[in-house]
Formats: C-alpha cells, structure tokens, sequence
C-alpha cells in the first residue's frame, strides 16, 4: 500500500476494548504541536524524557536515585533554590565546588564552613 496524507479535523474511536496507534517496525512516533492535551491518566512504559517538567507529583511519587559507581570523582550536592519550610514544588541549584561528595573516598567537602551563633 502507498504512503498517502490526510487531514483530520477531529477523530473519534468508537467500540470497545483499548485502541492502539502504532508505528510500524517499532519506529518513532512525533505529535507535534505547539501544546498536546492528554485530558485523564497516562501511562508510560520505558523512558519518559523531557527537557523540562512543570508540574507536580504526588505524595507517593517515587524518584529513583542509582547507587554511585565509587569513583574518585568529586560531584556537586544540589539544594534547593527557595528559603524557608520544606514541602511543595522544590527546584534545586548546585553551587560549583562549594557544597560536595566524593564517593571512592568517602568525602565530604565545603568550601567555606562558618559557625553561626544565635
């Protein structure tokens, strides 16, 4: 069969049972638009990849975190970027050399301590 175009203003899958959009010979799928709107639960089975989220996750939310390879490396320790009680929507920022581990040696290091008094 030969590859032909075709517009669709609006699609709707009627029946039962789950339908599928598939790529043939596992190729890629591309939706592109300027916004893509999934308007209940999706599932993703492998990777997802993005270069930004915006969003939340929920309180069972699971970040996984690998095991480090031990290396004699020296690898920054991010913190968060807001001041104040811990709890919602964090970002983190790394400040270069000054807060770090390394892994093979077990080291902790600061750059700068100061005691603080109160």
């Amino acid at each position: 069969m030969a590859d032909k175009s075709f517009g669709v203003k609006e699609l709707n899958i009627i029946g039962s049972g789950t339908p599928t959009i598939e790529s043939p010979n596992s190729g890629n799928l591309n939706i592109n638009a300027g916004q893509v709107a999934i308007q209940t639960n999706t599932t993703v089975a492998g990777a997802c990849t993005a270069t930004s989220f915006t969003g939340s996750l929920s309180s069972d939310s699971t970040i996984h975190v690998a095991e480090s390879s031990d290396d004699n490396n020296f690898y920054n320790i991010p913190f968060l970027t807001a001041t104040g009680a811990g709890g919602g929507g964090r970002k983190f920022q790394v400040d270069n050399g000054g807060l770090g581990f390394n892994a093979g040696t077990n080291t902790l290091f600061v750059r700068i301590l100061v005691q603080v008094q109160e």
